[in-house]
């Protein structure tokens, strides 16, 4: 996912534009509900607040907009249902013989009518359409609103003591337990000691945050995926490599449009063309099943993507952030699910109970967050971040999310699934109906950060070893390095 943080959900609109750049026909144009935002306007106006976006203010008198733009495009749908009533009228006239001058007129004047109707009428539903597309997702009632919450831990170093109070990130001091060592960072490790990492080869040949892994670091990242993916095929995902690049409509589809800073910041554009590279394959696997309609039988359907990951990451800087924490390009093994609405609150605890299973099985020690509202991206309902505990960088660090997006990526890219109800009124069969389905997304594996992990948390200063997680002996064929 991409960092969050103070956000402005706006289009890709700019960028489109500075590149002049028009919008594939491969993607479909999203299908609103003017009525459904109308109905749920509270729940879109709590989104918008709790989110604490940049453009709160812009988003809220939009969604105010909405009521009388709908009041205006039924004034102007029932004046044209009435015109157009009158037009068939006379044109009906007009093909049984009459045809005299009067009725000619009459016929002229009424689409001159029309038009003076169906010009603001599509101006009104071009800025429906703006409107609600610029909206962000609405929020699961329980999520936190500024604090992370704790739901659980992985391997914890600490005992945990049973209470009936909610625990929030920060709420208890922990920091007896765990300490920074700066013998364990992993840059001073791999790069100085172990030879087996070089950012300064990186920075000359490509540029700043880039890195060469070398031998055992490079079998370790290997073994990692082959891993992941293994692990993720058990859980019944199919396993799937997707294209390292989309294009721009394709992204933003899928409520890409990065907020905190501008889209030029957080993402390669390809210059002359509408493609970019991605953040994360959730974007190519999304668009797998664009303009598809399932049928009930065939949810939840689940995928695994490999892919590169690429990022520009221009505002990241600091201590917190050096060495292999954030970098510009790396492997990312994501999840992906389309499901019913009524299986996708499930589905995202099991992909959430699958992240935990990787994570305990490499012998992490890590916090399980449910993700407050102010840190969500625009199209997720509810999410879950995994921070693993980092001892050289002295903090715990995200190294998983997964989250339930709901309808807002389905609506954009036109994938809904047939709903089989009850008996049709002849008795001859079920009837259908049409809905959007759900889309969930989740991180298998992310490295380096994974890599990143394992060194901090494996390595002795005594023997200038590294312990191999016992899982992934098998694919190393070695137990420490």
């Amino acid at each position: 996912m991409f960092q969050s943080g103070k956000r402005n959900f706006s289009s890709l609109s700019n960028v489109l534009a500075k590149n002049v750049i028009k919008p594939s026909k491969a993607i479909p144009e999203a299908l609103f509900s003017r009525k459904s935002i109308l109905a749920n306007l509270n729940l879109y106006k709590k989104s918008v607040l709790s989110r604490e976006v940049h453009n709160e203010q812009e988003l809220l008198k939009g969604l105010d907009q909405l009521y009388d733009i709908n009041t205006s495009v039924s004034k102007l749908s029932y004046d044209l249902k009435k015109l157009q009533q009158e037009r068939i009228s006379v044109e009906k006239l007009v093909a049984q013989g009459t045809k005299s001058p009067e009725l000619f007129k009459k016929l002229k004047d009424l689409k001159k009518k029309n038009l003076d109707i169906t010009e603001p009428l599509s101006a009104y539903e071009a800025s429906s359409w703006n409107i609600i597309n610029s909206m962000p997702n609405t929020v699961d009632p329980t999520n936190p609103d500024k604090k992370p919450l704790i739901v659980g831990w992985i391997n914890p170093k600490h005992k945990l003591v049973k209470s009936s109070e909610k625990e929030y990130q920060g709420d208890v001091d922990y920091s007896s337990t765990y300490t920074p060592n700066t013998e364990l960072d992993h840059l001073n490790i791999l790069t100085e000691k172990k030879h087996l990492l070089d950012f300064y080869a990186g920075s000359n040949v490509s540029g700043s945050n880039c890195y060469y892994l070398f031998d055992e670091m490079l079998e370790m990242e290997n073994a990692l995926i082959a891993y992941a993916l293994k692990f993720a095929k058990t859980k019944g995902f199919q396993l799937s490599s997707t294209p390292s690049f989309a294009k721009l409509p394709m992204i933003a589809a899928c409520g890409y449009r990065p907020s905190q800073r501008d889209m030029d910041s957080q993402i390669y554009t390809l210059n002359g063309t509408d493609q970019a590279l991605i953040a994360t394959s959730e974007i190519t696997l999304a668009g797998y099943e664009m303009s598809r309609t399932f049928s009930q039988d065939e949810l939840p359907l689940k995928r695994c993507g490999l892919s590169r990951a690429f990022r520009k990451e221009a505002a990241a800087q600091g201590a917190g952030v050096r060495g292999l924490y954030r970098v510009h390009e790396f492997n990312k093994v994501e999840l992906f699910a389309w499901t019913t609405p009524e299986q996708s609150s499930q589905t995202l605890e099991d992909m959430k109970d699958l992240q935990i299973e990787i994570i305990k099985s490499l012998g992490l020690t890590a916090q399980i967050l449910q993700m407050p509202n102010n840190d969500l991206g625009a199209p997720a309902y509810k999410k879950y971040d995994i921070e693993c505990w980092m001892p050289g960088r002295g903090t715990f660090g995200e190294i998983t999310s997964t989250s339930n997006c709901t309808d807002f990526q389905s609506r954009r890219l036109a994938t809904r699934f047939k709903k089989q109800g009850k008996l049709d009124d002849n008795k001859k069969g079920k009837s259908t109906t049409l809905e959007f389905v759900h889309t969930l997304n989740g991180t298998c594996m992310a490295l380096p950060r994974v890599l990143l992990a394992i060194v901090e948390n494996n390595y002795d200063p005594k023997t200038n070893k590294v312990k191999v997680p016992d899982v992934l002996v098998p694919y190393m064929g070695i137990s420490e390095f």
